[in-house]
This record gives C-alpha cells, sequence and structure tokens, in this order.
C-alpha cells in the first residue's frame, strides 16, 4: 500500500497500519475517553468517564512505547565556530530525524549578538522546513543555534552554539 495525495510521488505505508482491535468492557454508557501518560511510565493511558454508573474506567497502556519522542540530535555545519565570513551568510544545520512516524520536524534558527541570547539582541527566524537560510547582515560578532521541533511540540536544541563575525558593514 502507498499513499499518493495527488502529488505522484508514492509513499509506502508499513503493513499493517493498525493492529487488530480488541475490545476492552469499560462498563455501562461509556461517555468521554481522555489519554495521557497517567501511571508516569512515558506512554499514553486511556480514561472512560461511565456517567450511568458513575465510575471511571483506566486503561493502561503496556506496549512500552512512548506517545512521542523529539526529533533526534543533531549539528550544527557552517558558519563554523569563529568563522570570519564575507558576504551572505549561509546557516547549515543536519537534518534532524524523528522516531515517530509521519511528525514533522520544523526548525527555529536564532541569531544574536549576545551569547546567552537574550531576546533583545536575538532574532528568530521560526519554522523553518529546510535547513538552511541565507541572510545579509551587519558588521558585528554573532552567535547562532537552532532547535528543531515536531508537530507535537516535542524538541531538540543543536549540539552547539557557535560564533562568527561578519567584518562588512551592510543594510539588514
Amino acid at each position: 500500500m502507498a499513499l499518493d495525495h495527488g502529488t505522484g510521488v508514492r509513499i509506502p505505508v508499513p503493513q499493517p497500519l493498525f493492529d487488530t482491535r480488541i475490545d476492552y468492557d469499560v462498563g455501562d454508557g461509556p461517555f468521554s475517553v481522555f489519554s495521557a501518560d497517567l501511571d508516569g511510565d512515558g506512554d499514553w493511558d486511556l480514561a472512560v468517564a461511565h456517567p450511568w454508573s458513575d465510575s471511571l474506567s483506566i486503561l493502561r497502556n503496556l506496549s512500552g512505547v512512548p506517545a512521542n519522542e523529539p526529533p533526534g540530535t543533531f549539528s550544527l555545519v557552517s558558519p563554523a565556530e569563529e568563522d570570519t565570513i564575507f558576504g551572505p551568510i549561509t546557516f547549515r544545520w543536519q537534518a534532524s530525524y524523528d522516531a515517530n512516524f509521519g511528525d514533522q520536524i520544523r526548525y527555529d534558527l536564532y541569531l544574536s549578538t549576545d551569547s546567552g541570547f537574550h531576546p533583545d539582541y536575538t532574532t528568530i527566524y521560526d519554522s523553518l522546513s529546510i535547513t538552511r537560510l541565507i541572510a545579509l547582515l551587519r558588521t558585528d560578532t554573532y552567535y547562532w543555534k537552532v532547535k528543531a521541533y515536531d508537530n507535537w511540540g516535542a524538541e531538540k536544541s543543536s549540539n552547539q552554539t557557535w560564533g562568527f563575525y561578519d567584518p562588512l558593514t551592510r543594510r539588514c
């Protein structure tokens, strides 16, 4: 089986997509379902409320598969630590990966003239879907780092924070 989504590109889908259905007795007239990590083991459990019997059923997830994993580790590529850059600057970093099938990864590039990334001196290029950005900057010493995050909010920052110097005066 493969998905097309009208693009002409076929994406293979692992088989089976869902496991065999298992029915659990949750009492009379289940009314609402809530999902969270109720027992603190890192995976999602279910709570089912029963208004007619004034009871609650808890279904613990024993699969050991966590609800969501953060993106994997990745490194900055360029500009490297202590580089001097002449001309437009191309920021590059390794692509991150996500262990959860189907999660989309986005990147935020933090660029600052302050090594502590104080908000007053930091520009954030957010929601980038690619692993590079080209920018023209004013003369200064800059620091940069990247944060990857998935569509569920789990995040991972780059392994490094690097600084570089741009000696040419340009308009931002």
